[in-house]
């Protein structure tokens, strides 16, 4: 678990210092310069003796990434906000992408979208044949019924959470080891209730 959270956490990193090379060159200047390949991206992350980052994945697999999860088969599930902080000419441009890595190189080359039009997802829990997502003011599951790795149904299990600003909405849902369901509030609240 601990190795998993320290690959995804390395994950976050690259892909953020790649779609934001100021911030890991510890540049101030604008952030509308283009991109860094990403060797050139890794290769700006400092790290404390003893530690190395490792690019698991990057540009096209997955854009936009604010949260991954592993599933027991090695898969990367992405949440990708490509429509933060503006929507996307007036459309919904999350998604939930899994990524693979067929070839056993520690690198995830294939990239598959589980659900899409999904607006401002904010986290995910992956749970028997489905996910739980945060978006917009919900919680919602996500299910693959027939297998093909794609949503078939979409439940609003709560909703009403605040949607006041992007970056303080309900998010991460995690099953507790009471069994039950905790999901970070976003400072907002709300006038929670069942879908």
């Amino acid at each position: 678990m601990f190795q998993q959270t320290t690959q995804a956490i390395g994950i976050l990193c690259c892909l953020y210092a790649l779609l934001h090379p100021s911030v890991a060159s510890g540049q101030t200047t604008s952030p509308r310069r283009a991109a860094l390949a990403p060797k050139e991206s890794l290769d700006q992350i400092e790290l404390a003796p003893g530690y190395q980052a490792r690019l698991l994945a990057s540009e096209p697999q997955t854009l936009d990434p604010v949260e991954v999860a592993f599933d027991d088969a090695g898969r990367l599930w992405v949440v990708e906000m490509r429509d933060y902080p503006f929507p996307i000419a007036g459309s919904t441009g999350g998604r939930i992408r899994i990524l693979s890595d067929r070839d056993g190189d520690a690198v995830y080359e294939s990239s598959q979208v589980f659900a899409d039009q999904l607006d401002m997802p904010t986290g995910l829990a992956l749970w028997k044949d489905g996910a739980l997502v945060t978006v917009a003011g919900q919680l919602l599951f996500l299910r693959d019924l027939d297998g093909d790795q794609i949503a078939d149904t979409r439940q609003v299990w709560l909703e009403g959470f605040s949607q006041d600003n992007e970056q303080l909405r309900a998010n991460h849902p995690r099953l507790g080891s009471d069994g039950k369901w905790y999901i970070a509030s976003g400072l907002r609240g709300g006038n929670v209730r069942l879908g």
